[in-house]
């Protein structure tokens, strides 16, 4: 009977234990995937952002010479971020 206890009590702890393992690995899944979104959400706002303020007449003529810095290789690495998700 004594062992019939101790063996329910470890089988629910070890059960207890799992649970909120799993759960801790969900809300670190949740969050990581959060913060991706918000990180691309943010590369797509700001390249957008550099296109309306580029005065390029026509937009096939724009080079971005005249940002310099990181606004010209944000439209290459978004670019890059589209095409290894299946974009375009």
């Amino acid at each position: 009977m004594v062992v019939a206890v101790v063996v329910t009590v470890t089988v629910v702890i070890v059960v207890v234990i799992v649970v909120v393992v799993v759960v801790v690995v969900v809300v670190e899944v949740v969050v990581v995937v959060v913060v991706v979104v918000v990180v691309v959400v943010v590369v797509v706002v700001v390249v957008m952002f550099v296109h309306t303020v580029d005065r390029c007449p026509v937009e096939s003529a724009c080079t971005f010479q005249g940002q310099g810095g990181a606004a010209s290789a944000l439209p290459g690495a978004l670019a890059l971020l589209t095409r290894g998700r299946g974009g375009r």
